[in-house]
């Protein structure tokens, strides 16, 4: 199936002399299904760990929920993990459109904690794990990157990517620190407020953007399991 072409939203001429500019750029951040070991508090990061059979189910049913209930997209943009892999490569084969792989989608790396449970860390770091709890936003996990720079990262690809996506509406499967940063600077929010959003595995956060600012009409949902409990 090929793409649509876009359609952008008319207003009436007294609301367009309001606005600077009445495009609008519609994201859909969905965050991937519960990993494979996700029965165990692991730090993960940039860990390449596939989806669980739970997962894979969640998986599943969000993007039966996608090609459903939402408005047809232009592209589908995923992380190059393989836990966001195989939600975009569904949607991909199921609205015919290609899939986007950016490194630059990942989650924060964490360093020499990935693969380590959090008990065990504060068994062994527990002045390290104070300290990143205390100042998230700069501490430096496992000798890994700061969240602040993970938000650079992120924010350097939206700005980059920005004159291919205006105007359009797009799928983007990715991780909750990126869904984090995305949703403080649409907001306009500090990013040391991004722990405040926790949208849960396997939902939907939708947010338009426009040269006013941004927007967001959902934050995690999960209506796909009848219930939008994490």
């Amino acid at each position: 199936m090929p793409p649509s072409p876009r359609s952008p939203r008319t207003y009436d001429p007294l609301t367009r002399g309001a606005m600077p500019s009445d495009q609008v750029t519609w994201l859909h951040l969905l965050r991937h299904g519960q990993v494979v070991g996700g029965d165990r508090r692991l730090c993960r990061g940039h860990l390449d760990d596939p989806l669980s059979e739970a997962g894979l189910a969640e998986s599943r049913a969000l993007a039966d929920f996608c090609v459903a209930r939402l408005p047809r997209p232009d592209g589908v943009l995923t992380s190059d993990l393989a836990r966001t892999r195989a939600l975009a490569r569904d949607l991909g084969d199921r609205l015919g459109l290609p899939v986007r792989e950016h490194p630059e989608l990942r989650e924060q790396w964490m360093g020499a904690w990935e693969g380590r449970e959090w008990r065990e860390l504060n068994a062994e770091d527990p002045a390290g794990v104070a300290a990143f709890w205390d100042d998230y936003l700069r501490a430096r996990p496992g000798g890994g990157e700061t969240f602040a720079e993970m938000g650079d990262r992120v924010l350097a690809f939206w700005r980059g990517a920005l004159p291919d996506l205006a105007g359009g509406r797009f799928l983007v499967v990715t991780h909750i620190g990126v869904i984090r940063v995305l949703c403080c600077s649409l907001l306009g929010l500090d990013l040391d407020q991004a722990l405040r959003l926790a949208p849960g595995y396997a939902s939907h956060t939708q947010l338009g953007w426009a040269e006013a600012g941004g927007v967001m009409t959902t934050l995690g949902e999960r209506a796909w399991t009848g219930s939008d409990r994490q």
